[in-house]
């Protein structure tokens, strides 16, 4: 008999989707509200919250972010040790299919390391002194 109260209960119970969570700092939210208060000052009859904000936030932006914003954030997040990690994972990857690579390869395929580039010799300057005598000459 309590068989199928409990197992009515427990199929319930999965069914309930919880929505995804954004943690912000509090001078983000300070951020944020007075934004909203901005809206709501200007605008009666408005109401919204910080979801909407959001909301419309990540609407107005294009599905693929900017170069300029993508450079930014991982300039901004960028993690050592996390890329070593994925740089060492990569390593043992391809060491595993057979293929011999080193970390310096690895660093330069994935925009790290420092390229092996040949430059160009710079031409020398020329002298002041000479330059100056012969612009002297040519007034004479």
């Amino acid at each position: 008999m309590d068989n199928g109260l409990n197992e009515t209960v427990k199929s319930k119970k999965t069914n309930v989707r919880h929505p995804d969570r954004v943690t912000l700092t509090p001078n983000l939210l300070t951020k944020m509200d007075g934004w909203i208060k901005q809206v709501t000052d200007l605008h009666r009859g408005v109401r919204l919250t910080r979801n909407n904000l959001v909301d419309w936030l990540i609407d107005s932006y294009p599905v693929e972010l900017p170069t300029a914003d993508v450079k930014a954030i991982a300039e901004r997040y960028y993690d050592e040790e996390r890329f070593l990690k994925d740089a060492m994972r990569e390593l043992r990857a391809r060491k595993a299919r057979g293929e011999s690579v080193n970390l310096d390869e690895l660093l330069t395929q994935v925009g790290i390391g420092k390229a092996k580039s040949v430059r160009k010799p710079r031409k020398p300057r020329a002298d002041k002194s000479a330059v100056a005598t012969n612009a002297s000459n040519n007034i004479s």
